[in-house]
């Protein structure tokens, strides 16, 4: 077999992973990277398709070699910078793939907006990620987790009711998302409504009841409403909770120093798009 028909096998690979043939589409793909390993296409291939699969080390082995390889694929350099921005400390390594990707594919900069946006929010640029994030507001396909996180900005910046607007509208979004009620309720808390903060923690135990930050912020409201009995029974939970897990159980005079972001993050990447692109997302 000549090295020219490792195309055919990317052909192959791409119907039957529309087919949804996972495991055929891989072994096509396999086998034209084996016949061209000096290509970028089947490493670019693979590369998604193991992203795609929650394999990410395989992802960004294949990734990073169709980028070395000369890759002008905007989807590689999206789904690099995905990647970086899931290690937390490549931040900036993440920000430079998703810059690529824009300069590739400028139509798709509602998507790639939002991340970035997101990613000054995560290096501590609150005010910059704000005007970054509203600009894509009706146009990012991003919409719940654009919402929870304009209102974290919002409610870093002391503009309690605004964040309770956007908290609000990402719940519309997503009604199950004890992240976002947990921090609804550190909004409400700052505005000294505590029934409705209150309100809120109980309905993130209600969907995670081993959400130990949200027993935590609960037991605060409960004495903050004058209700000591409920409050040590809920700091109970919160702590056998911190145990359990082995983390650090640190009490504060307030709730909202627990926020989970990263668990939203992971939202942005693979749940969203997993769960919301079906196939995956591509740009072009």
């Amino acid at each position: 077999m000549f090295s020219e028909d490792w195309a055919a096998y990317i052909e192959k690979g791409d119907l039957e992973f529309l087919r949804k043939h996972y495991t055929l589409a891989q072994e096509n793909y396999e086998e034209a990277l084996k016949l061209a390993p000096e290509k970028s296409l089947p490493y670019e291939k693979l590369g998604n398709f193991y992203y795609y699969s929650n394999r990410l080390e395989l992802g960004f082995k294949h990734l990073i070699k169709a980028f070395e390889l000369g890759s002008s694929s905007p989807m590689v350099f999206f789904n690099l910078g995905r990647i970086y921005f899931l290690g937390q400390e490549l931040l900036d390594r993440g920000r430079y793939f998703f810059d690529r990707a824009l300069a590739l594919s400028p139509k798709n900069e509602p998507l790639i907006g939002t991340y970035l946006g997101v990613l000054f929010y995560l290096k501590g640029r609150v005010e910059d990620a704000g005007d970054f994030l509203s600009r894509y507001r009706l146009s990012t396909p991003l919409k719940e987790p654009l919402d929870f996180f304009l209102g974290c900005i919002s409610h870093d910046l002391g503009v309690y009711e605004k964040a309770v607007k956007s908290f609000n509208h990402a719940l519309s979004f997503d009604p199950k998302s004890e992240e976002t009620f947990l921090m609804l309720g550190n909004s409400y808390f700052k505005m000294k409504n505590y029934k409705d903060a209150l309100n809120s923690y109980q309905k993130a135990v209600e969907l995670s009841p081993h959400y130990s930050s949200a027993w935590k912020n609960a037991a605060t409201a409960f004495q903050y409403l004058g209700d000591p009995v409920k409050a040590g029974e809920a700091i109970k939970n919160a702590s056998a909770l911190k145990k359990k897990s082995r983390e650090k159980f640190s009490s504060a005079e307030e709730p909202g120093l627990d926020r989970h972001l990263w668990q939203h993050t992971e939202k942005l990447l693979l749940a969203w798009t997993l769960s919301n692109s079906d196939p995956p997302l591509v740009l072009d």
